[in-house]
């Protein structure tokens, strides 16, 4: 969760370090090498990256790790290629996944068909991240985006108007 959460911060160094650790405690980690070969990528690595993701033990992870990589690379076909096979092996519950590979590759009108699939699931496991996710970033200034953060109660107005009232407690 920290090498997440560094990561959707920008803070690729600091993601890789927690990432490491959780393979040193479990070789075969679901999502640390996705991780460690996304920060790669965001640092233009593209030797690491690839070496990252073709370790990452989830298919649908190595997948969308590698759409991102040979995009960023220019290889269209590649790119394109493992996309089709991406999306026809995602679980029709996987609607988010789908998106952010689209989004990376700044294709919009599918990305957000994709999201909203997931919205109207009412669960979808991504969608906590919607806000942070960097590879959601090309979204960001298309005219649906508030329009779907209205939709799922995230909007700025929704967040301002959440009350907090945390006592830390006392020692």
């Amino acid at each position: 969760f920290l090498a997440n959460a560094y990561y959707m911060d920008d803070r690729l160094d600091d993601a890789i370090a927690p990432a490491r650790t959780m393979l040193k405690l479990s070789h075969n980690a679901i999502y640390a090498h996705y991780l460690i070969g996304s920060a790669l990528l965001a640092k233009a690595d593209f030797e690491g990256a690839l070496a990252e993701f073709e370790q990452e033990p989830a298919e649908l992870y190595e997948l969308l790790g590698l759409i991102k990589l040979y995009y960023d690379m220019g290889e269209q076909a590649k790119s394109d290629a493992l996309l089709q096979e991406y999306i026809d092996g995602c679980a029709q519950e996987e609607s988010y996944e789908i998106a952010l590979a689209l989004a990376y590759r700044n294709e919009a009108d599918l990305a957000f068909s994709y999201l909203e699939k997931a919205v109207d699931k009412k669960f979808d496991g991504g969608l906590w991240a919607l806000l942070v996710n960097p590879d959601l970033s090309n979204l960001y200034q298309d005219p649906r985006w508030p329009l779907l953060l209205e939709k799922i109660g995230r909007s700025p107005a929704h967040n301002a108007a959440i009350e907090f009232d945390f006592v830390p407690p006392e020692y």
